[in-house]
């Protein structure tokens, strides 16, 4: 019980230091700047585990055998993906290589998730 104080004032400060840190400015979060490994792992898991996690609850829409939708959808994904994500014999643009972090290819991303 003697040692139920220090504790539980270490855990308030360090949570007081969390919750003010943000307010410092000292942490760049500009893109220029990158990620560190802790950063890129942590960010990485946390999206792969979402993305596991909700998953098998997408419905797949009706209609993905008609040519005309799919033909929609190629050029709504030229339009609005293309850029950043590259396309079947498209590469990503300078400003998607550019991007922190690198937006995947999805063409290769739908075969790791299926």
């Amino acid at each position: 019980m003697k040692y139920a104080l220090p504790v539980v004032a270490t855990l308030a400060a360090f949570a007081l230091l969390a919750l003010l840190f943000p307010y410092t400015g000292l942490y760049d979060v500009s893109a220029a700047a990158g990620h560190t490994s802790l950063e890129a792992w942590y960010l990485s898991t946390l999206s792969r585990r979402s993305i596991q996690a909700r998953a098998g609850d997408v419905a797949v829409p009706a209609g993905l055998s008609d040519s005309a939708a799919v033909a929609r959808g190629a050029v709504a994904y030229a339009q609005m993906c293309q850029t950043c994500h590259g396309g079947p014999g498209a590469a990503r643009s300078v400003t998607g290589e550019g991007l922190t972090p690198t937006p995947p290819r999805l063409s290769e991303a739908a075969d790791r998730w299926a």
